[in-house]
């Protein structure tokens, strides 16, 4: 027998006003909100399954095995350590040639940037020399006990700090005009390209 105050008994609402029972469905009301315990397991199944498919790639990666003219033979030249590729060219000489061919309007540079560049190790291994002959001035000196001739060691000492200073000069010279010549080069290279591209038929 229904109470007139709504409820079937004394502390049970009647109709839409009980609350949901966590133990049946739910009738049209709002879903309960997710618990932290809930989230986590979620979380933990999510890592689960990316744990089997990292897994099965990494399987997948291993048991492939590139074919024979697909793999690169790793030797003791140089730009293997590098990561580079160390496959020969196809064709070295005609490459070389057509390398030539597309450095022809830098040629002054790469002339410059080779003279500066044997003058700069020129001068750096001279450097060392020089300064042993300084240091023997000052053996000389102490050994026979007529002091250091500090004048002619001063000249010396001079003459070193110039040449290191000219040497320096030379290598960035030479730093710089082969950064212009590679890209002078580049840019020539993009251009022809682009231009083939535009003589292509778009159908």
């Amino acid at each position: 027998m229904s109470n007139p105050n709504g409820t079937d008994g004394p502390n049970r609402p009647n109709g839409p006003n009980r609350p949901n029972d966590p133990n049946r469905p739910n009738g049209g009301g709002p879903a309960p909100e997710p618990t932290t315990r809930d989230v986590e397991r979620a979380l933990l199944a999510e890592l689960a399954e990316d744990t089997e498919g990292g897994a099965a790639d990494n399987a997948l990666e291993t048991s492939y095995k590139p074919p024979v003219g697909e793999a690169r033979q790793a030797g003791p030249r140089f730009g293997a350590a590098a990561g580079m590729p160390t496959e020969k060219s196809k064709d070295f000489k005609n490459s070389t040639r057509r390398l030539f061919a597309r450095l022809q309007p830098q040629r002054g540079g790469l002339i410059a940037v080779l003279l500066l560049a044997v003058g700069s190790v020129t001068l750096s291994v001279l450097g060392p020399r020089i300064l042993g002959n300084a240091t023997n001035i000052i053996v000389d000196g102490v050994v026979s006990g007529n002091g250091v001739d500090f004048s002619k060691l001063h000249r010396i000492l001079g003459g070193v700090i110039v040449l290191y200073i000219v040497s320096a000069t030379m290598a960035y010279g030479q730093a710089w005009l082969l950064a212009g010549v590679v890209q002078k080069t580049m840019f020539r290279l993009r251009a022809d390209v682009e231009d083939k591209l535009h003589e292509l038929p778009l159908g």
